[in-house]
């Protein structure tokens, strides 16, 4: 994921996850809006995945993203470093509705975590 977030023009900082989730740590380069990047690193990932181990691969539909400022981007990085130890203690599904509901974002609880792997 980070090779492609390179050859699409990004800076990754560091790629990272669990059994049912990643976590993209990455610039945005000014020319390419939000979904179309995710959509092209989730295609492109999506054909990879499938092709090195022989078993179709596809990602849910929907995705999170959250801007960070250059001043946190190093916070961000240990804490997406520690995902296994992070995850031991909370799971991915209350900390992103805790974290929607902390920035005001409105959401439907039926649609975080949606996935093959639950």
């Amino acid at each position: 994921m980070g090779g492609i977030a390179k050859a699409k023009g990004a800076i990754p900082y560091i790629v990272n996850g669990v059994r049912d989730h990643v976590h993209l740590l990455t610039s945005l380069p000014a020319n390419i809006e939000l979904e179309r990047f995710v959509g092209q690193i989730k295609g492109s990932s999506s054909r990879w995945v499938t092709k090195r181990f022989e078993r179709h691969f596809a990602w849910q539909r929907a995705y999170s993203a959250f801007s960070v400022s250059r001043s946190n981007v190093e916070r961000v990085r240990r804490y997406v470093e520690m995902q296994q130890e992070h995850h031991k203690r909370v799971s991915f599904r209350d900390e992103l509705a805790e974290l929607l509901r902390k920035h005001g974002i409105d959401h439907d609880q039926r649609w975080i975590g949606q996935g093959g792997f639950e």
